[in-house]
């Protein structure tokens, strides 16, 4: 099974928003996918969209055999936003000593709330996505994090701005990249 989670910023979209790549999604492997819901910034701050994705987990978890699903293979994943939940949701997981997700599917996850410290890309035309409230040098997921968390100092952040998670732990996770294609498709 696959646990997908919408993208949207933190701050909106529904689960409605991925479903028809959950429907594709479902009929290429021939599992099931839940699309949770969760809570938007600012008017519930972060971390309750991850707290409400956790929730999803432990009920999946929990009613697994009733989907016919293996608890042991759920995969857990998300599109932008919704990517940088599901590694967070990874990281949480771990961290409680829960069962692990058998892989995580992220498709450009935010990851990152230090993606702008190019002098390059201080120019206007780079500003629709790379941009701060508070701070030039940090990039789009900082200031999202701040419109979520309703705080001028993102300290939520480091629970879905994954990279930092380095900065408590002492190093950094290497992820892997896997080119996926569509079956019948030419290389």
């Amino acid at each position: 099974a696959v646990l997908m989670i919408h993208g949207g910023g933190y701050v909106l979209g529904t689960n409605k928003d991925i479903l028809m790549k959950a429907v594709g999604l479902a009929r290429e492997s021939g599992v099931p996918v839940f699309c949770p819901g969760y809570r938007l910034g600012p008017e519930d701050p972060l971390p309750a969209g991850l707290d409400d994705c956790h929730q999803a987990w432990t009920w999946l978890l929990q009613n697994a055999s009733n989907h016919g699903v293996d608890p042991t293979k759920i995969v857990i994943g998300g599109y932008s936003a919704g990517g940088g939940l599901a590694a967070a949701l990874a990281q949480r997981i771990h961290d409680d000593g829960g069962t692990q997700p058998a892989a995580q599917l992220l498709v450009y996850p935010m990851l990152d709330d230090a993606t702008a410290n190019r002098r390059e890309l201080d120019k206007p035309r780079h500003r629709v996505w790379l941009f701060s409230l508070a701070e030039p040098q940090k990039g789009q997921l900082t200031a999202i994090c701040q419109l979520a968390s309703g705080a001028s100092k993102p300290s939520a952040c480091s629970t879905v701005a994954p990279r930092s998670m380095s900065a408590m732990y002492g190093s950094s996770t290497s992820v892997g990249i896997s080119v996926m294609k569509p079956k019948g498709s030419v290389p």
